[in-house]
């Protein structure tokens, strides 16, 4: 239900400050979201229906202390868009704006939700966020622990 809903992501990693891989991914290069490390610095990437791509990168790389949070607030009316923030220990890395219209249904039925991976078509092909082209990495070893909280 993410892509319908608000929702707070916890992510502990091993090995991250200095890593490189998709923390998880859901739908792909038609539309999704994945929360990825590259070189240590946390990104988001979010990528609507209509092709429209937003990505955030984090201002430094994760330290080693701290669990990783992907808020994600969806406006009353989908057609608004959403916020963004990346935080580790409470410190935003990085904010901004999804441009709506948000899905309302799952981006496609044969895409699927991963972790530590993006198995079908990819969130992140061809992706720049912050002037850096975001490679789509190997599955990884990096993701210890994911926990979503879902709100209305």
């Amino acid at each position: 239900p993410i892509h319908r809903r608000s929702f707070l992501a916890t992510v502990e990693l091993s090995g991250a400050e200095k890593g490189s891989g998709t923390v998880f991914a859901y739908g792909g290069e038609h539309g999704g979201m994945s929360l990825f490390v590259d070189q240590g610095v946390p990104g988001f990437v979010f990528r609507n229906h209509d092709g429209r791509v937003t990505c955030l990168r984090g201002n430094r790389a994760l330290s080693t202390e701290g669990a990783l949070d992907l808020q994600f607030v969806r406006n009353d009316d989908a057609s608004q868009g959403a916020q963004a923030r990346l935080l580790q220990g409470g410190h935003e890395l990085a904010s901004g704006t999804i441009p709506g219209p948000l899905p309302v249904f799952t981006w496609s039925l044969n895409e699927t939700f991963d972790i530590g991976a993006d198995a079908g078509s990819q969130v992140l092909e061809g992706v720049t966020c912050a002037g850096k082209a975001v490679l789509a990495a190997d599955p990884n070893s990096m993701v210890a622990k994911v926990r979503f909280q879902v709100s209305d």
